[in-house]
């Protein structure tokens, strides 16, 4: 059943689109309660295209002595070298261990640093071009049974043609190259393992777009609005909460929370919040879930630390809250303002207790648009396929956000069904959104745009003796073999474990 607006109902690619969201789940329960904020979503301004940049970066950040830092704070170490009597101590910092062990956050922190699943900080840091020409002359298998009609190297032709390539393949024959883009065949590798390990890559264009006119430069308060939610668990397993202000909801209990102001980035955000309501400065530890309700209304909620300040009390009460007060998890007060919040310190507490994912913190690089670069892999008894565009050099498909009614109904998931659709037969595929790989947003110089890295599977909905990936349509995508060992463990372990950043709507 399509869902309806009580407007016209949607036609053609939309509708198809609409009547496959019921197949295409987001790994993620659905979140009660009223809703903090809301947006209006007017018509995008007109503007260019996509984003303009010549090189592709990988932007890390990885800093040592954060880590060495986050490792102390998680093994509970981090008061006991202070004294303990600081206002630090006073504002509740660290994280509980269980037990008196050590914390699963540290199982995150002893990787190599070439390790994908090390804890990536804030920050551009020593962000790296990725660089180099591919091998030339690698060869194209067809899908289809039988040696290839055009001889080993050659570009199969007709519809619905399978590319499967290797990792040192160089461009197709025949690929559409962008002058200035570095990205070279052998770079997929890398892109795919920054990717992983949560680095960003710049957003040069996109391979799907929203039908209809080019999608315009977002702008915060304008056509969306990002929110900030912080959780705080101490080492008496306590939430930090705030009493509200808003005449709407005086006296209500909620998590620090609230909108991102044009030229922030998230972090900054979220510290400036956590201040206002709080009283606290603070250090986010990482990204626990991205919440969404369009492309327009977007929330990330990380788990938070104090680092400093003094907490609020009645007697500094103002328009941003009364007071805010540390209470056991299990016992929290009333009346909450939303009960969504619930969810979220349970999902805390479980990252405190098993950290599923690696630490995730927002790489700070810049993008005009709202829009997702897709990990869409295949798995076969151990061998994986990861969906490639060739648009330029052979790079990881990206797919702008829209935002028409439909797609702000049907949610961000809309923009990833669009680029599956144009280069897949779907009505015979099982498509699962599992979760978030990595966010990257600068805020700076009016990019308000975000990049959520996503791992998506693909699979036969009746696999049978199904060994390679479905067939694609066209020469704008092609499947690409991963060979490397160690980027096809980490996809099955991630896979595996679910071992992904939530997005829920």
């Amino acid at each position: 059943m399509l869902l309806t607006t009580g407007k016209a109902e949607p036609k053609g690619r939309e509708a198809i689109l609409l009547s496959l969201l019921p197949s295409v789940p987001m790994a993620s329960p659905t979140l009660t309660g009223q809703l903090p904020e809301t947006v209006d979503s007017p018509s995008p301004p007109p503007g260019p295209s996509a984003c303009g940049q010549d090189d592709v970066t990988v932007g890390t950040g990885a800093d040592k002595r954060a880590r060495e830092e986050l490792a102390r704070l998680a093994a509970g170490d981090a008061g006991k070298e202070r004294g303990g009597t600081s206002k630090l101590a006073e504002a509740g910092r660290g994280l509980p261990r269980p037990g008196g062990g050590p914390s699963p956050l540290t199982d995150w922190l002893r990787p190599a640093v070439s390790d994908a699943r090390q804890p990536i900080q804030a920050g551009r840091g020593d962000a790296q071009p990725i660089s180099g020409q591919g091998s030339p002359g690698a060869s194209v298998f067809a899908s289809a049974s039988g040696p290839n009609p055009q001889g080993e190297g050659a570009r199969a032709t007709g519809p619905r043609v399978t590319y499967v390539r290797t990792a040192r393949l160089g461009p197709p024959a025949g690929a559409r190259l962008l002058p200035g883009t570095p990205m070279a065949s052998e770079g997929l590798a890398g892109a795919l393992a920054a990717v992983l390990g949560g680095r960003g890559l710049l957003v040069q264009s996109y391979d799907s777009g929203p039908a209809g006119e080019p999608p315009a430069p977002v702008r915060l308060r304008k056509n969306v609005c990002y929110f900030v939610l912080a959780v705080f668990l101490n080492e008496q397993d306590e939430v930090l909460l705030v009493q509200e202000a808003k005449k709407e909801c005086r006296g209500s209990w909620y998590l620090p929370a609230g909108r991102m102001e044009p030229g922030e980035t998230i972090v900054e955000a979220l510290q400036r919040e956590v201040k206002e309501e709080a009283g606290l400065q603070c250090e986010p530890l990482t990204l626990l879930s991205v919440e969404e309700r369009g492309p327009s209304w977007i929330r990330f909620v990380f788990l938070t630390r104090p680092t400093g300040g003094i907490l609020k009390t009645p007697k500094e009460a103002d328009a941003e809250s009364l007071q805010a007060g540390w209470y056991p998890r299990t016992s929290l007060p009333t009346p909450l303002r939303a009960h969504d919040i619930l969810h979220l310190v349970e999902l805390a507490a479980q990252y405190r207790q098993q950290a599923r994912h690696p630490l995730l913190l927002p790489q700070e690089l810049p993008c005009s648009l709202v829009c997702q670069r897709l990990v869409a892999i295949f798995t076969s008894v151990q061998t994986v396929w990861v969906l490639v565009g060739t648009l330029g050099m052979p790079h990881l498909p990206i797919t702008a956000c829209g935002f028409t009614p439909m797609e702000q109904r049907g949610g961000i998931k809309m923009a990833v069904l669009r680029l599956l659709q144009e280069c897949l037969t779907l009505h015979h595929l099982a498509v699962e959104i599992k979760g978030l790989l990595g966010l990257q947003h600068l805020g700076k110089d009016q990019t308000d745009g975000i990049c959520l890295n996503v791992l998506v599977t693909v699979a036969f909905r009746n696999p049978g003796t199904q060994n390679e990936p479905p067939k694609v349509q066209g020469e704008n995508f092609f499947w690409w073999k991963v060979v490397e060992e160690d980027l096809q463990s980490q996809l099955l372990q991630r896979l595996r474990e679910s071992s992904v950043v939530p997005i829920n709507r």
